[in-house]
């Protein structure tokens, strides 16, 4: 399969170190040189070769919606899973893309396929985040740490703790609001955590909004969910890539989080939003 790839990686690479040709290319063709070229560097990474494709990746990035690119990055996600394709197949769109939304979801599946290091199972998580010291973009930064944060593990939580600070205000109105589809109860202890670890009031609106916008959420996912997450997940062993550890509905949840929100709300000193909080919580 390398040397196919290799073959096709031949040729996509003509392509590359000739721009002129871009514009007369067709769009599926771009994508397709765009994958071909994304498997090729899984197998043969180097910084220079990365940073001779990443031009041509922000071409194809302008011509393609999110949309798309979200379905050659799962697709290409897949095969880095059944151990077809290397990890580095995914760092493009980790390290290119300028869409929060594309970069977290290279980030959430680099930091559930990466191998264990010294028996460390957060060896994933903990080399993606690596990511945002060489970050130049609030967008970069949300991403990859949206991909960690919505791993939904507990066990991810320390390696977060004032994340937020790294971000201007608007990143944090978006990390803030991040969603995978699922209410994570980790995701909401990030939230609370952050409200009582924050030195800046003006991140409560954010905040207690998304808190708000979970309970909204329930229509399509009716329950808060705790989950255990298998490091890597196509690594050894019986063990599930996800185990469900509890759900709660968000009746039996708010009695739990009711005594942080109102000690929270009772902290709070500007404009308050916290009581908004309680009552979407049904918290009295």
């Amino acid at each position: 399969m390398t040397t196919q790839i290799a073959e096709q990686a031949e040729k996509s690479f003509s392509l590359v170190r000739n721009p002129s040709l871009w514009p007369a290319t067709a769009t599926d063709q771009l994508v397709n040189s765009l994958v071909t070229l994304s498997l090729y560097l899984g197998f043969h990474y180097t910084e220079e070769l990365f940073e001779e494709f990443r031009p041509f990746y922000w071409y194809v990035a302008e011509r393609t919606t999110v949309g798309r690119r979200l379905e050659v990055l799962s697709w290409l996600a897949e095969r880095v899973e059944g151990f077809e394709a290397g990890l580095s197949s995914l760092l493009p769109f980790l390290c290119a893309d300028e869409e929060p939304a594309v970069i977290s979801t290279a980030a959430l599946h680099l930091a559930l396929l990466v191998p264990q290091r010294k028996g460390d199972p957060l060896t994933g998580p903990k080399d993606v985040l690596g990511f945002l010291e060489g970050s130049d973009t609030d967008n970069t930064r949300v991403g990859i740490l949206q991909g960690v944060l919505l791993i939904g593990d507990r066990s991810i939580l320390p390696l977060l703790d004032r994340c937020w600070e790294g971000l201007g205000r608007e990143g944090r109105r978006c990390l803030a609001h991040s969603w995978s589809g699922f209410v994570y109860a980790s995701t909401i202890e990030f939230l609370l955590g952050w409200l009582e670890r924050t030195d800046d009031e003006a991140d409560y609106g954010s905040i207690a909004a998304a808190l708000v916008l979970c309970t909204v959420r329930q229509k399509n996912s009716p329950f808060v969910l705790d989950v255990e997450r298998k490091f890597p997940a196509n690594g050894d062993g019986d063990a599930p890539p996800v185990r469900f550890l509890n759900q709660w509905t968000f009746e039996e949840y708010g009695k739990i989080i009711a005594p942080r929100l109102r000690a929270i709300g009772e902290a709070e000193t500007g404009e308050k939003v916290i009581p908004g909080v309680l009552e979407a919580w049904g918290i009295i």
